[in-house]
Order: C-alpha cells, then structure tokens, then sequence
C-alpha cells in the first residue's frame, strides 16, 4: 500500500480518505508542489486493521519522501510543507506566533464540551480568546 518508496520522485503522503487533520496539510502540499508534484494516496477504513501494524508508530498520517524516509506526526508534516510552499514564516518569533495559532486551534477542536450550558460557556471563552492577540490568551475555562 505504501508503494516502492526507493523509485519515489515526489513526496507521498498516505491518509485515510477523509479530511480529518490532514485537511490542511493537504492544501499546503497542493500549493507546495501542485497538482502533479506529489502523490496523494488515500485508505479506506476497511484496509485500516492490516495496514496499522506495518507504518511507523502505527498511525497516518505517513508522508514519505523522495530519498524514501517515512515521517509521521500531522504538525510536522503540515510545518514542512508549509515551510516549502512559503507558507510558514522563517523568522523565528513569527513561526513561534504562527504556531500559537495552530495549536490554539486544536485545543479548540478537541476541548469543546458535551452538554449545552458547557459549550455555550466554551464558546463565549473562544470567542474572548480570538478576539486578543495570541499572545495575551485568556485562561481556560477548566
């Protein structure tokens, strides 16, 4: 499934075929490399079981490289190709602003609360911690 990676000209990445948390690297890819200057290899769920114990750590994503390396972690991948699409900064300070906002936004996406008074107060905090400089957050409702 992961292809003959050695005989690779373009990066391959390898995730299921949804959205998910790829979404993003998946754009950065595309304005990278474009259209046709990497492979975007997609897993039905149903291959899920069998393929999980040959990738490293277990888990996709997978991107692998051309010279055949295989790296895993979706906020790396997604910094990388940001970083080769011009997308990331190279200043050190505003990479360090830039993901602050990455990672704002997936403590949002998995900090939100079941039960409607919860969310409703969550969303209030959001709403006060988007409308600040990342830099001046306001404390979790926790």
């Amino acid at each position: 499934m992961l292809g003959d990676s050695m005989t690779k000209t373009v990066p391959e990445l390898l995730y299921f075929d949804a959205a998910g948390r790829c979404f993003g690297l998946r754009v950065a890819l595309f304005k990278a490399f474009g259209k046709d200057g990497w492979d975007d290899k997609r897993v039905e769920y149903s291959a899920w079981k069998d393929l999980k114990p040959t990738l490293p750590l277990g888990q996709l994503p997978v991107l692998t490289l051309p010279d055949g390396k295989q790296v895993t972690q979706t906020d790396a991948l997604t910094r990388w190709a940001g970083f080769k699409a011009g997308l990331y900064p190279t200043d050190p300070t505003e990479a360090l602003l830039c993901d602050e906002v990455v990672y704002l936004v997936h403590d949002v996406t998995t900090m939100c609360p079941s039960g409607k008074a919860s969310r409703r107060a969550f969303i209030t905090w959001v709403s006060h911690v988007l409308a600040r400089p990342c830099s001046q957050h306001a404390p979790s409702p926790r």
